[in-house]
């Protein structure tokens, strides 16, 4: 829960109304998504993956937004796709 409320106050601050209300209707679905990062990834790691995310949405500067984000995505796509395999 906690989790849903910080990515979607990240949403909310970028005043893209379309995009909060895809946001939440994606309700359930986000909550499955989210336990299945947690039993890929360990939380710690998790964790350590927002706060450069956030520094560089603090900043502004579009390029670094868009490179950590992509560096978020990626980091969290390999540790599923490692999940996946062994699965």
């Amino acid at each position: 829960e906690a989790d849903n409320t910080f990515h979607r106050i990240i949403i909310e601050s970028c005043s893209n109304s379309q995009m909060l209300a895809i946001w939440d209707s994606l309700g359930i679905q986000l909550q499955i998504i989210a336990t299945l990062g947690e039993t890929s990834m360990p939380l710690q790691k998790i964790y350590d993956l927002h706060p450069p995310l956030i520094d560089s949405l603090d900043s502004y500067k579009r390029e670094d937004i868009n490179r950590d984000l992509r560096k978020h995505y990626s980091t969290l796509k390999k540790y599923w796709i490692r999940s996946n395999n062994n699965a």
